[in-house]
């Protein structure tokens, strides 16, 4: 009998130290995780062959923490600003593409806009 409560005690004591031990590591690693990017962006229509872009970025984490942010806007033109209007040659569909990024990787919208002559 006594082997057994030796036994159950040794259990016991271990499991509230490693439980201890592994739920103040979690809370360790939940903390240095940084939240990723989000990125809210319009695209429309200016006038004639200009689209007007604009987007948020909410970087969730220490405001030191830096992002890069590109757009693409699907006629081999880029640009690095975070709004403002882009000028195309053509009118048509394209597709613009707003990249974001910072240290825990990338997040891509897409969005279709119609360029057309203003009437």
């Amino acid at each position: 009998m006594r082997k057994i409560i030796v036994i159950l005690t040794f259990i016991s004591f271990f499991t509230f130290f490693s439980c201890e031990k592994y739920e103040y590591n979690f809370r360790e690693i939940e903390k240095s995780i940084p939240y990723p990017v989000i990125s809210n962006f319009d695209v429309h229509h200016y006038q004639d062959y200009q689209i007007y872009y604009s987007c948020e970025i909410n970087n969730n984490v220490e405001s030191e923490d830096p992002y890069t942010l590109i757009w693409d806007f699907g006629d081999s033109n880029t640009s690095t600003n975070k709004n403002g209007y882009h000028s195309y040659s053509s009118y048509g569909d394209y597709t613009v593409t707003l990249t974001v990024t910072n240290k825990m990787g990338d997040v891509v919208n897409t969005q279709n806009v119609s360029v057309y002559k203003t009437y």
